[in-house]
């Protein structure tokens, strides 16, 4: 087997190094990925308005804006009878309904991704160690085919 070069042998180091770090940063981003789906089923009210909930990722919780064009719409109704009364809050309730899911989706996806980065740094760093295994084996068995 040939020698590595300097750059080889320093670019290897680094990976030996790098595989706690790259382990550690997969276990977190695993970790915050499940804390933020379980977070977010845990939050969800179905009878709730979402845009009267203020949360802390408010990027996603400003999806809920989404639907604001429809509530002037609502609002205008004024309902005569029982029936379209009860029809009003139905419908009312239904888009409340709607973007309480969709945000929630919104964040179950979102961490479903970032945990599966986690999970993908973890098999790397897997696969990894165990090229770096075979390497220190036959860079440990060279000497011996020399002499």
């Amino acid at each position: 087997m040939a020698e590595l070069t300097e750059k080889q042998a320093t670019w290897l180091v680094g990976l030996r190094r790098g595989q706690r770090i790259s382990s550690g940063l997969g276990i977190v981003l695993v970790l915050l990925g499940a804390a933020y789906v379980v977070w977010a089923v845990k939050t969800f009210d179905p009878r709730a308005d979402p845009r009267e909930q203020q949360a802390w990722d408010r990027p996603v919780a400003a999806l809920a804006d989404l639907y604001r064009p429809y509530l002037p719409i609502l609002k205008a109704i004024k309902p005569k009878t029982d029936v379209e009364q009860i029809l009003h809050e139905g419908v009312t309730r239904n888009l409340a309904f709607s973007t309480g899911v969709m945000i929630l989706l919104v964040r179950v996806m979102i961490g479903s991704l970032v945990c599966l980065a986690g999970m993908a740094a973890l098999t790397v760093v897997v696969e990894r160690q165990r090229l770096l295994e075979l390497i220190g084996q036959l860079e440990a068995s060279e000497p011996a085919h020399q002499g």
